[in-house]
């Protein structure tokens, strides 16, 4: 259980709310009118309200923090801490809102538990006065002793001029306040009003009612406090008015004592701890009086199953929608420390939820590796990204890493287990939303993250055939030979000069080599010169209009390779789809789905794309039999390192 901080406070105030709104109308819908069945019910509610919001995981977010600068001589750069800034009393915005008084947010909610608290100190102050001003109901009635003698219970009865109705207080010398008039009442209207009373006395109701008062003290701001706490009285008043008939043997006689304390023309100071209801709760006092109340205990037991299975999906709802978060400071721990959670790594499978708003890109980075227990070390080409904001529900920590890496138009490479080293990417297209990947971004995906493209420019009327070229990488990112493998040499020489021009991202893998694949017939750059749009979340992928198989190698059957090769493609204005690269590498199955890709084609957008698709490789039939290859191709939603398909 964590307590709540005054952030928290209205998303909590929330989550309450929408609990209290929808259990209200429950015990109607249900038919439950059992007065100590809804008394429990009522209570059980309340506590839900208050219990949920404590109880509730909780959404990590940083601190509002300033990036450190980079100030040191060797090449990578380690950030280890982030200082919290505050407001000075230079910034002008501070000084044109000087002038509004400086109160908080907890200032206020403990001035307004101050002033309830003084109200209900009035009120015990009222009634004392009212006790010392009462004079004993003497001689007693001899209603009231047969009052006592049905309830089992006993309590010093005192008339009061000022008392327009019945009050009953004290819990070791309990007192029974009854108006100036009731010696006037007939004898089985005394009788009913004092055993009312009494039962009160018998159930200790004051200290139940004082503890209702505390609840509305410390959530005075709620109205579904308020509520709650007045159910709460109503089912307690018609729980006694219950017992009340079963010791009077008939309710009519009860019913006339509550009319006539209710026709009267009864006006008095607000008393909190007054017991017996006014006008306000009558008639659904009156109500219940009146009918028969039957309900069999095993549909009473079926009804609060159903109620508390809706209440907890109505509680799931409330928390997901409106969540509790906890600052950087409470999640990852204080500046300067690797305060990892017990349990969790870049490879663990637990899932968190996120949420940053409008927060720079290192300061998030340094709290996912605060968190899985990693040092986060940047390259000087990093700068100082734009801020992010986002929000991810149910996601790894691995996950988190690689949606920040793609939103900012980074990426990354594990230099050991506690050791990530974070590069300059792709940039991101402007205002184009980025997907959550799920899947780690692997050595092979970050060596193919350009960061310099040069696009071959074919002539006019090249064949439509696959060129798939092997070009090697050194340590540094850069292509040192490029070797045509499919298609014509002229073609290749012409694909081969643009992408010796490429530069990669270095690799823990280099030196290697990867396949590469064009479609001379898509031509050169795009007439529109726009950079390709990633297709994510707010971009759906184009339909296929051409779909051409992958051709299952022999020599891959035989030695039994099946699996998933995914690959990244441009999708040119028209469709065609121009240019492909391995991003997860099955080396005796790249070159069939390269050379099958490269000859889809997709509804024309007008504008070129870039997305992930899959080719799966799978191998059917018994392992002594002759061996037949199934082949598949799917699209996916990832870029860049996403992994997507089916």
């Amino acid at each position: 259980m964590m307590p709540l901080p005054p952030h928290n406070l209205l998303a909590a105030a929330v989550q309450a709310g929408l609990i209290a709104l929808a259990g209200a109308p429950l015990p109607r819908a249900f038919g439950i009118w059992s007065p100590r069945a809804r008394l429990l019910y009522w209570r059980a509610l309340m506590m839900a309200c208050v219990l949920v919001p404590l109880l509730a995981p909780r959404v990590y977010v940083p601190a509002a923090v300033s990036p450190m600068p980079v100030t040191a001589p060797a090449e990578m750069v380690s950030i280890d801490a982030a200082a919290v800034t505050t407001g000075s009393p230079a910034d002008p915005v501070a000084r044109r809102t000087s002038w509004l008084p400086a109160v908080s947010l907890t200032q206020l909610l403990v001035a307004g538990v101050a002033l309830r608290g003084a109200w209900l100190l009035l009120g015990l102050v009222t009634l004392s006065r009212l006790r010392r001003s009462a004079r004993r109901l003497w001689p007693r009635p001899a209603a009231v002793d047969e009052a006592v003698a049905v309830t089992g219970a006993d309590a010093e009865f005192l008339v009061c001029e000022r008392a327009l109705r019945p009050m009953t207080f004290g819990v070791l010398r309990p007192v029974i306040l009854v108006p100036a008039d009731f010696p006037e009442f007939t004898p089985l209207q005394q009788k009913a009003i004092a055993c009312h009373e009494l039962l009160h006395v018998r159930r200790l109701d004051w200290v139940r009612t004082a503890a209702d008062e505390v609840v509305r003290t410390l959530a005075w701001f709620h109205p579904a406090a308020w509520w709650l706490t007045g159910q709460v009285h109503l089912s307690r008043e018609q729980l006694v008015d219950e017992e009340v008939v079963r010791h009077m043997g008939s309710r009519r006689p009860y019913l006339d004592a509550l009319l006539h304390l209710a026709s009267s023309e009864r006006r008095g100071a607000l008393l909190p701890a007054s017991l017996f209801l006014g006008r306000a709760h009558l008639p659904q006092r009156v109500a219940l009086l009146v009918k028969e109340v039957r309900m069999s205990r095993p549909r009473l037991a079926l009804s609060f199953v159903a109620i508390a299975a809706l209440l907890a999906l109505c509680g799931q709802a409330a928390v997901a929608a409106f969540p509790l978060t906890v600052p950087a400071e409470v999640g990852a721990g204080v500046a300067g420390q690797q305060a990892a959670r017990p349990g969790i790594s870049l490879a663990s499978s637990e899932r968190l939820n996120f949420r940053w708003e409008n927060a720079a890109v290192k300061d998030v980075l340094n709290f996912i590796g605060k968190l899985a227990g990693v040092t986060v070390l940047y390259d000087p080409s990093v700068g100082n990204p734009a801020p992010v904001t986002m929000n991810l529900e149910g996601v790894t920590v691995q996950a988190a890493l690689n949606a920040v890496m793609q939103a900012s138009g980074l990426a990354y490479q594990v230099q050991d287990p506690k050791t990530i080293v974070v590069f300059h990417g792709l940039s991101p297209t402007p205002g184009q939303a980025k997907p959550s990947p799920s899947a780690p971004m692997t050595a092979a995906t970050v060596a193919l993250r350009k960061t310099r493209d040069v696009r071959p420019a074919f002539p006019p009327g090249a064949p439509s055939e696959p060129l798939v070229l092997e070009a090697a990488l050194d340590l540094t990112g850069h292509v040192t030979e490029v070797t045509t493998i499919t298609g014509s040499s002229e073609l290749g020489a012409i694909a081969a000069a643009a992408v010796e021009q490429w530069q990669l991202l270095p690799s823990p893998k280099a030196p290697y080599k990867t396949l590469v694949g064009f479609n001379p017939a898509a031509g050169g750059s795009d007439p529109s010169g726009q950079p390709p749009v990633l297709v994510g979340r707010n971009v759906k992928a184009p339909v296929k209009v051409k779909d051409v198989k992958p051709v299952y190698p022999k020599e891959a059957q035989d030695a039994r390779v099946q699996g998933v090769v995914i690959l990244e493609v441009r999708i040119d204005a028209d469709g065609q789809v121009s240019e492909a690269r391995i991003l997860r590498s099955i080396p005796m199955l790249d070159r069939a789905a390269l050379e099958a890709v490269l000859q889809w084609k997709y509804d024309p957008q007008g504008f070129p794309l870039q997305m992930t698709v899959t080719c799966n490789f799978t191998l059917s039939g018994e392992p002594s039999s002759a061996v037949a290859g199934g082949v598949a191709g799917g699209v996916g939603g990832g870029v860049g390192g996403g992994v997507g398909g089916g």
